[in-house]
């Protein structure tokens, strides 16, 4: 028999009788044959090699539209390719292997799951990319020792939402540690809660009288680590008025610590040139809850004030910490 043909308008061919019976169409081929089978019991349609239906099936088609392939699957051949697009249940969501960009392309919040719990996520919302986690820790790592690894550009921002833990040594290069503008305080005792440095305007108070410090010489500097500030600067009189009494000044960036009397209170360094009379040794110290220095003359066996010493052009030389 040579060629069937079949001809009409709704041509068509039928195999079966509607009995429960196996309907196959056998290509005999010269070193290996294949079937085109309705395998009844299974109610599946069959492609598969051999002569037999059942024997080696390699597609199988069941009547809910489940297909199983039993071999490798290709689609196109080696630098050609097809487009090949996974439909999800939601509207506009699928994954695309795209053959003109050679990728797997993902739309907008479809996510790549994994895991037997599909606990490793990863997707892009429109507008973040995110890779997370529900079970176990998060590894980035690398498989080989020695072989660095790199998180964030030059040029981006990386940002660790909770506790960061390193177990080797940091390395900071062409950058800076930022602490926040507003101390995150901590009880810990080996723990460093805030840096800040700055500069700030001091002033003079007296007993009595006044004492004005020249305005192009009043800036003072600090530096804050942790609950410790250092401070250091040059301050010139530029003009008096009767100054008597005590000498202070103000302006301290921080609060003293308000210890015990005995703990409270800070030593500091002070020279002095320009001053009038004769002085012996100066000294500062900063009394518990005050922000400013208290500048005195040692005599020996008690401080006494310097406020009648003060003239214009007295200059001070003052360094020294305290802790808030």
């Amino acid at each position: 028999m040579g060629t069937i043909q079949i001809d009409g308008s709704t041509p068509k061919l039928t195999i079966g009788n509607a009995t429960a019976e196996d309907a196959t169409i056998l290509f005999d081929g010269n070193a290996q044959d294949f079937y085109i089978a309705l395998d009844d019991s299974a109610d599946d349609l069959l492609i598969g090699l051999g002569s037999t239906v059942g024997t080696t099936p390699i597609i199988a088609i069941d009547e809910n539209k489940l297909s199983t392939f039993s071999g490798a699957i290709t689609v196109g051949v080696d630098d050609t390719g097809h487009d090949v697009k996974f439909f999800g249940a939601t509207a506009g969501s699928f994954a695309l292997w795209d053959e003109s960009a050679d990728a797997l392309l993902l739309t907008d919040s479809t996510p790549i799951q994994i895991g037997d719990a599909q606990d490793l996520t990863l997707y892009h919302d429109g507008t973040n990319s995110y890779i997370t986690n529900k079970t176990g820790a998060l590894k980035i790592a690398t498989e080989t020792s020695g072989i660095a690894l790199t998180i964030g550009h030059t040029t981006s921002e990386t940002t660790v939402a909770d506790n960061l833990t390193v177990t080797g040594t940091v390395t900071v290069t062409g950058g800076q540690i930022v602490f926040p503008g507003t101390q995150a305080a901590s009880a810990g005792a080996n723990t460093l809660d805030d840096y800040e440095e700055g500069t700030f305007t001091a002033a003079f108070a007296t007993g009595s009288g006044t004492a004005t410090i020249d305005s192009d010489d009043d800036t003072m500097r600090y530096t804050k680590i942790g609950r410790e500030v250092f401070i250091g600067g040059r301050i010139t009189v530029d003009s008096v008025s009767s100054p008597s009494g005590g000498l202070t000044i103000t302006g301290l960036p921080f609060t003293n610590a308000a210890l015990t009397e005995t703990a409270e209170r800070s030593a500091w360094s002070v020279y002095a040139t320009g001053l009038t009379g004769s002085v012996n040794a100066l000294q500062g110290q900063i009394a518990g809850g005050e922000t400013r220095i208290h500048i005195n003359e040692f005599t020996g066996t008690t401080n006494a004030d310097i406020g009648d010493h003060m003239a214009a052009a007295t200059t001070l030389l003052i360094s020294g910490n305290y802790s808030t």
